[in-house]
């Protein structure tokens, strides 16, 4: 199974495992939702799952980041997923925050996943990805937790 993972925004991270593979193959694409479109339209395609963190801006996130883009992106991969006729799971911030910790206790991490970047976009998909693969590729989420834990 493909499955692509997506930390949508300003600066949008995209996690992405080919079926057979344990290590995803990661991307920070800049420009927004523009910049993210024109990135799906040369990259994307054939997959079989999308997961992506589910960012709403509201007065109690509005002064960390004001900006658009991420329910943007949400809303352009939502209806590109239902006309693809693919499985998409909207992943909350707080749900896979649970595999990111400080430093080598991140799950993420110890799997070798994501590069480090100044904003950490590659380990957000990373970590959604993990998650989500605990919901839509249970056997393949199971082998790989049990090398870390």
């Amino acid at each position: 199974m493909d499955i692509i993972a997506i930390d949508p925004g300003k600066v949008t991270g995209v996690a992405w495992i080919s079926a057979g593979s344990d290590h995803p193959v990661t991307h920070e694409i800049p420009g927004g939702i523009l910049g993210f479109v024109e990135w799906w339209n040369d990259h994307g395609g054939r997959v079989d799952y999308i997961l992506i963190e589910d960012w709403m801006v509201r007065p109690n996130t509005y002064k960390m980041t004001p900006q658009p883009d991420a329910y943007l992106i949400i809303g352009y991969m939502q209806g590109w997923t239902y006309l693809a006729d693919i499985p998409f799971t909207k992943i909350g911030p707080s749900e896979h925050k649970s595999f990111n910790g400080k430093g080598e206790k991140m799950k993420t991490r110890r799997l070798g996943w994501g590069e480090r970047s100044k904003d950490n976009h590659h380990e957000d998909a990373c970590s959604v990805l993990l998650l989500g693969m605990t919901r839509c590729d249970t056997q393949r989420a199971h082998a790989l937790l049990k090398e870390i834990i």
